[in-house]
């Protein structure tokens, strides 16, 4: 595609053509600016959130069963023995 390609199909639009490829244009930029700015409050949100007590917690059986030599499968978790 050659330089300037899209600036010169515009101006041949037509003016109804043109007036609904901006609005097409201006509402993928609302929503892209909505989606930009959810990103952002939720890399917010993480940066300003508390350490979970659930991985703070060194009892939790999933902390420990990650450890070398411990076996990590769910059926080892259970009380019951695997029929």
């Amino acid at each position: 595609m050659e330089k300037g390609y899209i600036s010169r199909f515009y101006k041949t639009m037509s003016p109804e053509d043109q007036r609904k490829y901006n609005r097409w244009l201006m509402g993928n930029a609302v929503i892209g600016s909505i989606l930009a700015m959810g990103l952002v409050a939720m890399a917010i949100a993480g940066f300003n959130s508390a350490p979970s007590p659930t991985m703070a917690n060194s009892k939790n059986p999933d902390v420990i069963a990650s450890k070398p030599g411990h076996d990590i499968s769910a059926r080892s978790r259970t009380l019951s023995p695997a029929p």
